[in-house]
Parts: structure tokens; sequence; C-alpha cells
């Protein structure tokens, strides 16, 4: 079931992909420090990417570790600039995200999944062993050759997307350019059911006020206990936890009746969280209608990023990744980041995915030469300069 419009939607869930049954250990100051950095960023993709009337939803996290995965081999202003968009200017990218993702291990009670991968166009680009030692090592990316020409390689890159998103991210590339040198892509994927479920025999179809002011019928689940609220100035703020052992949380706010969900996505930051945090309190008894959806977003997050400071990475002139490898064909530059989620939230609980794709080109592509429409020749005699044939062939088949 589509919802056509949302208040707002934070799914604050984080995945990775060796989960354990021992108990989970406190995360580490450099963990926590990087989910830190990844909120900020992400929350602020959030406020600026807003769409009016648009449902939206991006993972922080995917985003965030896909940009960091290139960051780590760019070099001078393109980092610098990057860094500062993404938070993280004070940190060791590659062992806060090997703390992180360590960190993300121990998380009992929900599916979690995170994987990263770096596709290299071998014709294209050659991978500092370096880069690809640290990123093997501290992201546990998946480093491999693909000849981007293959008709296939477009269906491969995909199909680990797939894989790594219980398919709930079919097809993350519309196109593989074969001239791209490389790929660098990160998938989450979460499931997780409530801690107390909603009973589907109480879910019925109640009004939806659209942006517009357009009302309709929507599926709305109906509970009256097991979950925590509060406000936060006029914002209403509920938790739902996810897992048994409460491993992850939903939060759902409704913006104050003098304010918008686009306003309240635009002051949206960090300490708002943790006013949330401090607000909420199990509440039994009081009505709660939470409507049941389902949707996917998908953006190019060129514009976004480089809105908010990230320009030297997409400018071909200046882009600097030269700690990541070489290219025959010019300098590397990100051409394109395209990053896709889909949410789904029923009476039973929560799942989500998402990927990013970070798209590096070489500033001097080399085009292949086609002689696909008319076209003159000319045969010379080199030792005279004697013109011997000339023409022009306007089907070839005639």
């Amino acid at each position: 079931m589509r919802t056509p419009s949302l208040c707002l939607l934070l799914l604050l869930v984080t995945a990775c992909n060796r989960n354990t049954n021992a108990d989970p250990a406190p995360a580490t100051a450099a963990a926590k420090e990087l989910a830190a950095s990844n909120n900020k960023f992400g929350l602020s993709f959030v406020g600026r990417n807003y769409e009016p009337g648009k449902n939206q939803a991006i993972s922080p996290l995917s985003l965030a570790m896909a940009l960091q995965l290139a960051a780590t081999g760019a070099d001078g202003e393109t980092r610098k600039q990057m860094l500062d968009v993404l938070a993280a200017n004070n940190l060791d990218l590659p062992e806060s995200n090997r703390e992180l993702i360590d960190t993300l291990n121990r998380t009992k009670g929900v599916k979690l999944n995170v994987a990263n991968s770096i596709w290299v166009n071998p014709g294209q680009m050659q991978l500092a062993e370096e880069y690809r030692v640290t990123a093997e090592s501290k992201f546990d990316a998946l480093a491999r050759e693909l000849h981007f020409a293959d008709a296939k390689a477009g269906d491969t890159i995909n199909n680990w997307v797939s894989e790594h998103t219980n398919k709930r991210i079919p097809k993350l590339l519309d196109k593989v350019d074969p001239q791209a040198a490389a790929y660098l892509i990160n998938a989450v994927y979460f499931k997780g059911e409530w801690t107390a479920r909603f009973d589907k025999e109480q879910t019925r179809d109640h009004e939806f006020t659209l942006e517009d002011g357009t009302r309709k019928q929507v599926p709305t689940m109906f509970r009256e206990k097991d979950y925590s609220h509060g406000a936060d100035g006029g914002t209403v703020v509920v938790r739902l936890t996810l897992g048994k052992d409460k491993g992850a949380s939903m939060w759902f706010a409704l913006p104050a009746q003098d304010s918008s969900a686009e306003k309240l996505a635009a002051s949206l930051n960090a300490e708002s969280l943790a006013r949330w945090a401090k607000a909420v309190k199990e509440e039994k008894d009081l009505p709660l209608f939470i409507p049941r959806f389902t949707f996917r977003y998908k953006v190019e997050a060129n514009k976004t990023l480089k809105a908010m400071g990230m320009t030297h990475a997409f400018d071909e002139a200046k882009a600097d990744f030269s700690r990541m490898g070489k290219s025959p064909a010019g300098n590397l530059f990100i051409s394109r980041v395209l990053h896709e989620v889909f949410i789904e939230v029923n009476e039973e609980g929560a799942e989500a995915a998402a990927a990013t794709a970070v798209e590096m080109k070489p500033t001097s592509v080399p085009q292949p030469i086609q002689f696909n429409r008319p076209f003159m020749f000319v045969i010379t005699d080199d030792g005279t300069g004697s013109v011997l044939f000339a023409g022009v062939v306007h089907d070839p088949k005639a």
C-alpha cells in the first residue's frame, strides 16, 4: 500500500553482515563519533533534499559510507571538502568505519546487513594497492574488475546489490557507462519485528490529509500501549522499539499544527534526536494511529551534495582522487551519486533497504570512433602525395 504523503519518517536503524549471538558490548568512542557524524550529515541532507508532496527516505549510513569510501581515495581540497560535508574532518575514516562495523555486528534481535563493493573497469582504471587493501580490511569491501562495455556488466552489479538488500533494491543502476572508471557501492538491509506487534484486526481505513489539503482513506494501524511518546515544542514524537531485545527503534514525528513536514525536515538535526530521546516516555491506554505504508525513493544526489559544499569531487578539472588509483584516460572525478531506499511498515514490523552508487569517471574519456553515418574516404600515394581515389559513402550496403 502506498501512502501518498507522510508528515515525516525517520528510520534510525543501521546494519552489518556478521551478526553474532554474543551480548552486545558497548560501542567504542570511535564508533559513536562516526555514527554521530553520519547522522549530522544525513539529517542535513534530508532537509536540503526535501521535495514537497513527495515521499522521501534516505539511509545516512549507506550514503555516508559510500562517500567515505570515495573520500578515502581523495586528496587535497577534494578530500577536505568531502570530509567537511560528511562532518568527519577529525576522524580516521578507515579505522572509524572498522570500529562502527564491528559494533554493528553485535546488534541483536533484528536482521542487519551492510556490504561494500568496488567495481573497477580495467580499461579505464588501475586501483592503487594501498587503497584496495584499506577498502577490503577497513570497509569489508569486495574489490573486483569488470569490463563495463560488457552487456551484462549492469546485471552483475545490480545482482550484487539485490542479493545484499534481500531483493528490495533490484536495479540500482539504470545503466553502466562503458567509459566509467569504477563504481563504489554500498548496500544496507534491515528487518525487525516490533517488540510488541500491532493487531491486524485493529487496522482500519482512516482519513489522511495530503500536503495540498486533499483527503483520502488509508489503512491505519492502531494500538493503545507498548510505545513511548512525548513532545518537542509542538512536534509530537512517538518511539516504537524493534526486536525482542529492543536493539533498534523507529521514531515518528508529527509537525505542529502551525508548522509543516518541510519546516520540520529543514530544522532536523542531531540535537533534535537528543531532545526526542529525553521527551518520550511510556504511556498506556492512549490511542495511537499510524498509517501502514510501503514506498521506494530514488535520487541522484549530485545537486544536493554540491549545495552542501562538496564541489571539487564533481569538478573534472579540480577533483583529486589520486589515492584511489590512476586512469590512463585522465583525472578521476565523481560523475554520479545514486541513492535508493525501500521502506515497508506494517503490523509486524519494519523492513528497509538502501543502496548507494558512486560513479567515478576519468576527465578525458576517449570516445569510440564509429563511422555510423555518411563519410568520405581518400586514398593517396604517399611518395608523391597524389590523390588516387576519393569518394563519399552514403550507404555501405548499396
